[in-house]
């Protein structure tokens, strides 16, 4: 199942839906890239979670050929079609960085996952 973290956390996640392969790239409205990775299996879902990711911000999520809008009304942001919020699930697709930038993914099953925009 694939959760996005909880409603407690301190920094902005988001968890996306999508079926696809290529390079995974957040920007922020200024077009500044926050967080970049190209994971070498296809995903159908994706966890993003990096200090510069806050709520009443609005993202540019890539992942592949599709692009997504996020805007951050909360502290946590989920896209999919089966209901609320969840945790964070699926597989680490890569260590992250010393700055806290974490991507997770693919994920299983959707439970309670958020709805694409």
């Amino acid at each position: 199942m694939a959760q996005n973290f909880g409603e407690n956390s301190t920094q902005g996640s988001m968890l996306v839906n999508t079926n696809s392969s290529g390079e995974i790239t957040v920007k922020n409205s200024d077009g500044d890239v926050l967080v970049s990775f190209t994971p070498t299996k296809t995903y159908a879902c994706v966890v993003i979670s990096c200090p510069g990711i806050t709520t009443g911000q609005t993202y540019t999520v890539t992942t592949g050929d599709s692009t997504t809008e996020v805007e951050m009304t909360s502290i946590i942001y989920g896209s999919g079609g089966m209901g609320g919020h969840g945790r964070m699930g699926g597989r680490n697709m890569g260590n992250g960085d010393m700055n806290g930038n974490e991507m997770g993914g693919p994920g299983g099953d959707m439970q309670g996952g958020p709805q694409m925009r």
